[in-house]
C-alpha cells in the first residue's frame, strides 16, 4: 500500500477498502469451501456447508475491511479489535440461526444469518469511519461519490472487467444447479 491508501480522503480511502477487501474474501470463500469439502459437506450446497462458506467469506471481508481502515487511521488495536468482532459476531449469529432453526432447507435461509449480521457490521464500520475521519456524513457521501475509480479511459480494463463479471456468473450458475 506504501500510503498510498492514507494520502486519500475518507470517502476514496473507504471505496479503494473495500474494493480491497472484497477480493481477499475470494480467499475466505475458497478456504472455508476446501476445509468444507475436506470434512464432507461438499454435497450438501443449502445445509451446512454453504452457510459456513459464505460466513467464511464474510469474516474476510468485513475483517480485512477493519484492517485496511486501522492502517488508514493508524488505529491498530481499533482495528483488530473490529476485526475480532466481526469474525466473532458472523460465527456466533450463524452458530445461534442453525441451533434454533436447525439446517437450512432453502437458500434464502442458508444466507439469512450471514447477510443480515454482514450488513449491520458493514454499516457500523462505515459510520466508525466517517466519526474517525472528523468529517460530516454530507462530505463523506459526496466523497464516495466524487471517487472517479471507475471513470477510466482504456476501454480494455472495462472488457477484461465485463469478461470476468459474465465468467464468474457463468461459474455461479453451474456452482447452484449441482
Amino acid at each position: 500500500m506504501a500510503d498510498g491508501l492514507r494520502k486519500l480522503d475518507a470517502g476514496s480511502a473507504w471505496n479503494d477498502a473495500v474494493r480491497r477487501a472484497i477480493a481477499l474474501s475470494t480467499a475466505g470463500f475458497i478456504a472455508v469451501g476446501v476445509l468444507s469439502a475436506l470434512m464432507g459437506y461438499a454435497g450438501q450446497r443449502n445445509g451446512p456447508a454453504f452457510q459456513w462458506v459464505l460466513c467464511g467469506c464474510a469474516v474476510v471481508f468485513l475483517g480485512s475491511l477493519a484492517l485496511f481502515m486501522a492502517y488508514y487511521h493508524q488505529r491498530w488495536r481499533e482495528g483488530v479489535f473490529a476485526a475480532c468482532v466481526c469474525l466473532v459476531t458472523l460465527v456466533a449469529v450463524n452458530f445461534l440461526w442453525a441451533q434454533f432453526f436447525g439446517p437450512a432447507s432453502t437458500l434464502g435461509r442458508a444466507a439469512a444469518p450471514t447477510a443480515l449480521s454482514s450488513l449491520l457490521l458493514y454499516f457500523v464500520l462505515q459510520r466508525r469511519h466517517v466519526q474517525v475521519s472528523g468529517s460530516t456524513m454530507a462530505d463523506y457521501l459526496s466523497q464516495l461519490e466524487a471517487d472517479d475509480f471507475h471513470a477510466t479511459e482504456k476501454t480494455w480494463r472495462k472488457g477484461v472487467l465485463i469478461l470476468c463479471v459474465v465468467v464468474g456468473l457463468f461459474v455461479v450458475v453451474i456452482l447452484l444447479r449441482r
